[in-house]
């Protein structure tokens, strides 16, 4: 489980982590100063920037092996002086959704998946416009699979699902259970009817069922690898 450490005196933002994260993946802290703890112990670190009475550079600067994302208000835009400084991951400017966040964060913590992942940021991307849930272990299969496919020219056949339960540690049978839901979910809810019906044609119909777990993963990968370069919807 991943461990992420909050420091926000903004009691709006805090209960959103608390309620957010309260059955999640990730082992959420919220605290209001963090001078006098080892930041070290956590796997990100999320810093509302512009709170009271803090030095925020002093406490970055003990900082040694976190990912570290900072929130500033929407206005506050000019932080290239601070970025030279300190090493900062992203920076999310207020309103952001809580969905929003959690992606970006498990765009960062994929990096357990221990490949390449020349094409991380487009599987991440891709998944986000389709709407994906980044809560569901589907979705983290889903996408060690995609990079099995894209980075290490694994075929497109039942053996990705021994080798991602190997690599998890999971029953075969879990993992394709997982897919399926996460990718049943994804066509639930709604989101980018365009870009689904881009790469899996009449699929997305209702009365045509949903995706079968290969057909997915063989799609999206043709996807990337032959449509993607000319396309500009994922930039955003």
């Amino acid at each position: 489980m991943k461990r992420l450490l909050v420091l926000s005196d903004d009691n709006t933002l805090i209960k959103s982590f608390i309620n957010y994260y309260k059955d999640s993946s990730f082992y959420c802290v919220v605290i209001y100063d963090g001078k006098d703890m080892d930041l070290n112990q956590f796997d990100g670190i999320i810093i509302d920037f512009f709170m009271q009475n803090n030095d925020w550079y002093s406490v970055l600067k003990k900082i040694k092996n976190s990912y570290v994302f900072i929130i500033v208000p929407d206005l506050i835009v000019n932080i290239k002086k601070l970025l030279n400084k300190v090493p900062i991951n992203y920076v999310f400017h207020k309103p952001f959704s809580m969905e929003f966040l959690e992606g970006m964060l498990n765009y960062y913590f994929y990096d357990d998946i221990k490949t390449s992942l020349s094409y991380k940021r487009e599987i991440y991307m891709i998944f986000k416009e389709l709407g994906f849930s980044f809560k569901l272990l589907g979705t983290k299969y889903l996408f060690y699979m995609l990079s099995l496919v894209l980075s290490e020219d694994k075929e497109i056949d039942t053996n990705l699902y021994y080798l991602t339960s190997n690599y998890y540690n999971e029953v075969a049978d879990n993992v394709i259970k997982d897919v399926s839901y996460a990718i049943e979910k994804c066509f639930d809810n709604g989101e980018n009817y365009e870009l689904k019906e881009k790469i899996f044609g009449y699929t997305t119909k209702k009365d045509s069922g949903t995706v079968k777990n290969l057909t997915f993963i063989y799609n999206i990968y043709v996807y990337i690898l032959y449509c993607l370069p000319d396309e500009e919807i994922l930039i955003k």
